[in-house]
């Protein structure tokens, strides 16, 4: 088969990848081996046995962690704004989206503040509204709102 149709379809053994693929197996394997236990337990209160992996230790934990990453695939990027890793994914426990940037609302925030104190100090060196927003990649009507050169709506108070 040529190599243009051969190569999406399998990882051969020359391939880096499956070197390094081996290597993740290998060392994953080992510690899992030695830091998890593997039972038959039952499944709530019903007579039905379940396999359940269980860590003896956290090191054991965070080993079943990263496989399970492995195994499902799982997505991970840094916060924009701290550089924390999160996982991006629609799962219930997760529920960052695929596109998500930020690992909490407060890095958001932080992230926006940030933003609008930039444009400020950019503004005090001289720089005009449209070269800010050139700058910061926003609209000009945005910065004129952070510096507050354009006329806002009253903030509505909550009682």
């Amino acid at each position: 088969m040529p190599l243009a149709v051969q190569r999406p379809l399998h990882v051969t053994d020359d391939d880096p990848t499956m070197t390094a693929l081996s290597a993740i197996q290998r060392q994953t394997d080992a510690h899992l081996r030695q830091h998890v236990d593997s039972r038959l337990l039952f499944r709530e209160n019903q007579p039905r046995l379940q396999l359940r992996l269980q860590p003896l230790n956290l090191l054991g934990a965070l080993w079943l962690q990263f496989a399970l990453a492995v195994d499902l695939l799982k997505r991970f990027v840094k916060c924009a704004e701290c550089g924390a890793p999160f996982e991006v994914s629609r799962g219930r426990r997760t529920g960052k989206r695929p596109d998500a940037k930020f690992y909490s609302a407060r890095c958001r925030v932080g992230h926006y503040r940030g933003r609008i104190e930039q444009a400020q100090r950019l503004r005090s060196s001289g720089l005009s509204p449209k070269q800010i927003a050139s700058k910061l990649n926003a609209c000009v009507s945005v910065i004129n709102g952070w510096l507050g050169a354009s006329p806002t709506k009253p903030r509505r108070r909550r009682h």
